[in-house]
């Protein structure tokens, strides 16, 4: 018995740490660490008028954010005229916006000194500026990232992407759309420069989402950016501004073991079980129950968990522990031990 409790209080503590951090991460200032600058090799010379002309379009650019989240400019006459853009996802506040291309401006200067074309990408916004006129033109060189620690075999994360990419080119002016599936744990957005059409902006979409298609989607977390669009798919949370919207912090932890071939189907039919029977019986137990199903080799052992500070305790309790539920089987399949963690519950179960 004391064992137990003691588990308890370290899985109550758990889920406070959770509460803290969402929390404080919600409350907190965006912090804008780029994730990647690619700089040209051709190099202008230092107080050229070209090097004249890049320094008024990024003073441009950086006037611009305080009242826009995506524009292009030019700067300069032929045959030293600059072209450069920058755009924020269409989620983010105005006043991060401007804190993400001033971070942008002073950052794309310091890692491409003297570049004539250059690009850095971060989370929420992309600055670029080149010597070619690039404007109107769907650039879709870009690159992928995946989430390496978790897997998912579910298919619901590209039907999502893919009907964001058809709505976003008529999103005028722009062409922005995201999704949140709380309950699903998936958020989602799609997105485009400016300069383009929505042609160009529904071409440059379906060629990156195609990328993506071919490298990444049993990647729980996947995106890819270009200089001209961008897709991202996530099980957390990254969306900025969803209208006071709660949002749930998802974890899961799956053991490389399979259940055994002698337990058969019959694995399948007692997690099922197992799981319903947890969801039921912590939220009418006050919010913790564990059991098991199956005899002998064959049995399976689980938990489930609900924070203790919820305000309609019963009904939170049971929705969330059903997500989590459904979020075990999808993320782990067939696995003979797994977690799944949501902000308001935990579940687990092991043979």
């Amino acid at each position: 018995m004391a064992r137990l409790l003691h588990h308890f209080k370290a899985l109550s503590s758990f889920f406070f740490f959770l509460f803290y951090i969402y929390h404080n991460t919600a409350m907190a200032t965006l912090n804008f660490k780029p994730i990647k600058a690619n700089c040209a090799t051709t190099k202008y010379t230092e107080n050229s008028t070209f090097s004249t002309n890049r320094n008024s379009l990024l003073s441009t650019l950086k006037a611009k954010s305080s009242s826009s989240l995506s524009t292009n400019q030019t700067s300069g006459e032929a045959p030293a005229t600059v072209f450069g853009l920058y755009f924020c996802t269409g989620d983010l506040s105005q006043d991060n916006c401007q804190a993400c291309i001033q971070t942008a401006i002073k950052d794309i200067v310091d890692s491409c000194p003297s570049s004539k074309q250059a690009i850095i990408w971060y989370d929420y916004c992309e600055l670029r500026y080149s010597d070619v006129n690039f404007f109107g033109v769907p650039d879709t060189n870009g690159f992928s990232m995946i989430n390496i620690n978790e897997n998912t075999t579910s298919s619901r994360p590209v039907e999502v992407v893919s009907q964001l990419v058809q709505e976003a080119p008529l999103a005028q002016p722009l062409m922005f759309k995201s999704q949140a599936f709380i309950s699903e744990s998936l958020y989602a957005l799609a997105q485009c420069s400016s300069d383009l059409s929505s042609k160009g902006c529904g071409d440059c979409l379906t060629t990156i989402l195609a990328n993506i298609k071919a490298c990444c989607t049993s990647a729980k977390g996947w995106r890819f950016l270009a200089p001209s669009c961008w897709i991202r798919y996530e099980a957390t949370p990254f969306l900025q501004n969803l209208n006071g919207t709660s949002t749930s912090i998802t974890q899961s932890y799956c053991s490389s073991h399979d259940f055994p071939a002698s337990n058969g189907l019959n694995a399948t039919a007692q997690l099922e079980s197992l799981l319903s029977s947890l969801t039921e019986q912590a939220s009418a137990f006050n919010g913790f129950y564990n059991t098991s199903e199956g005899e002998g080799m064959n049995k399976i052992y689980g938990l489930a968990l609900c924070r203790g500070d919820l305000q309609n305790k019963k009904d939170d309790c049971q929705s969330c522990l059903k997500d989590a539920s459904k979020s075990i089987v999808e993320d782990c399949p067939n696995k003979a031990q797994a977690t799944e963690w949501y902000e308001k519950c935990f579940v687990r179960y092991s043979n």
